[in-house]
């Protein structure tokens, strides 16, 4: 809709994907601008919910995905893999986080050791927009190769953003989410700590250790 209203003059100024504003660079008249952001977007798992509480399958998940394939497919060429929860432009962040490389051989022994050899299915649910969609279809494809059915639910904003909180946050699997960053690692990292689960925290993630640090962190004299 936005990209049609630009065309067709209706619009003096929007925000697009990378996928669909490139292809305006050539349309008379518009002028295309790219800005770098500092915007986090994640395949969360709701690590309550069998079998993801099963620590050896999310181990699984994130060695069958390729984030990096992801990514391309995804933004264009036009974003970069997150490595930490800190981005390069933030105070804290953590140059030397390892980046590990898909081995599918370690992941499906790590399902058999889970005891789902034969595999499962799922569900990603995802906004409505090509960024997610395109995304949630490669990792579909990766973890097929692993025996996990994936099935990918497009939901518009508003469904969405209601998917993961409250009660209705235990029935998710898995999900691709974005977040706004801000030029403060305590922002960046809050929506992580147990207080957040069924709000924000949509993982349902809850480690005390990390809670105590993160209100150190935040403190000052």
């Amino acid at each position: 809709t936005a990209e049609l209203g630009l065309r067709g003059g209706d619009l003096d100024f929007t925000a697009l994907p990378p996928q669909i504003a490139e292809p305006l660079r050539k349309a008379p008249g518009i002028t295309v601008i790219e800005q770098p952001g500092i915007a986090n977007v994640w395949l969360g798992i709701n690590v309550e919910k069998p079998p993801f509480n099963d620590i050896r399958v999310r181990q699984a998940i994130g060695l069958a995905l390729d984030p990096d394939q992801m990514v391309l497919a995804g933004y264009n060429g036009h974003a970069s893999r997150a490595r930490a929860l800190i981005m390069p432009q933030v105070l804290g962040y953590w140059d030397a986080a390892p980046a590990p490389k898909r081995d599918v051989a370690a992941a499906k022994k790590l399902m058999a050791d889970a005891g789902h050899a034969a595999g499962f299915r799922a569900r990603i649910t995802v906004q409505s927009q090509p960024v997610y969609q395109t995304m949630a279809l490669v990792a579909r494809a990766q973890l097929a190769e692993i025996g996990i059915t994936l099935e990918v639910e497009a939901q518009d904003a508003g469904s969405f953003f209601s998917s993961g909180k409250g009660d209705a946050g235990k029935a998710l699997d898995l999900f691709l989410i974005r977040f706004s960053g801000k030029l403060d690692p305590n922002f960046l990292a809050q929506w992580f700590t147990t207080s957040q689960i069924g709000t924000w925290n949509w993982q349902r993630w809850s480690n005390p250790a990390f809670d105590e640090l993160l209100d150190q962190g935040s403190a000052e004299l």
